[in-house]
């Protein structure tokens, strides 16, 4: 798999799906900007590609201040931010720079290591851990790709969950192409859901007719084999990982890998 060629068909379908957004102007200002993806060399060399996706970002903003120690003292980013500024929805529809600037920062992110808080949190301890199976390649998403944002928060944002009803539905609808065509590109050999039973409808709007099966002795709402044609055989779902810290369900992370590399 050629990373460049990757890449390039990424930002033709982002292209492609920025062109064809429908939100109000009062909509969009209510959302943030989208999460979107820069492929990564291992990925593309990996004997077993593996696409993690967590729920939502809860927060995806890049701006000039992404350097300044006085408002981000634990930050590593070694980059400067060159592109405008984006917080929102809007943003990302007038920016004509926003596609390369979000897969900028999707990059230089480098799965929370420029962040070294994030290490110390479950999804990526979770994140982590798929990371050191053999011969994995990550890449990592959400099932939703952008948060509740609404400007009187002043970019402080909120789970899609709280938005209104309306515009949750508009987005689920509108990002489903965005996501199926991402799975295409991405040609995944593993794809691991860690979004918790709440988000499977949302994981229905793009793979539509998609099956949840039990594995082995596991309440399905915890742990399930989704079956899809759009989907590698080895895909699962289990919760975020802050519910697996609780009690033994860490143990789902070893129960895929072992499933996985059995499939």
């Amino acid at each position: 798999m050629d990373q460049q060629t990757v890449q390039t068909r990424l930002e033709a379908l982002y292209a492609d799906w920025k062109a064809a957004l429908q939100f109000t102007k009062e909509e969009a200002d209510s959302l943030g900007s989208p999460l979107l993806l820069q492929v990564t060399k291992d990925y593309c060399q990996a004997k077993h590609r593996v696409l993690l996706l967590g729920q939502e970002t809860y927060g995806w903003q890049w701006d000039s201040k992404l350097q300044d120690k006085a408002e981000h003292p634990k930050w590593t980013y070694p980059h400067p931010w060159k592109f405008r500024d984006i917080y929102s929805c809007s943003d990302f529809r007038t920016n004509e720079d926003a596609i390369k600037a979000l897969c900028w920062g999707y990059r230089e992110f480098e799965f929370g290591a420029r962040q070294p808080e994030l290490g110390r949190t479950p999804f990526w301890r979770a994140f982590k851990e798929v990371e050191k199976w053999p011969n994995a390649g990550m890449m990592w998403g959400n099932v939703v790709r952008m948060d509740y944002s609404p400007p009187e928060r002043n970019h402080s944002s909120l789970s899609i969950w709280r938005a209104p009803q309306s515009l949750r539905d508009s987005l689920l609808s509108q990002q489903a192409s965005l996501l199926a065509g991402e799975f295409v590109i991405l040609d995944s050999h593993i794809c691991l859901f860690f979004s918790g039973p709440n988000y499977d409808g949302f994981i229905k709007t793009v793979f539509p007719g998609c099956e949840f099966l039990a594995c082995g002795e596991a309440p399905k709402r915890e742990f399930a084999r989704l079956v899809h044609s759009a989907l590698p055989p080895a895909s699962f779902r289990t919760y975020h990982p802050r519910f697996l810290s609780q009690g033994s369900r860490w143990r789902y992370i070893e129960a895929m890998r072992s499933l996985s590399y059995d499939t």
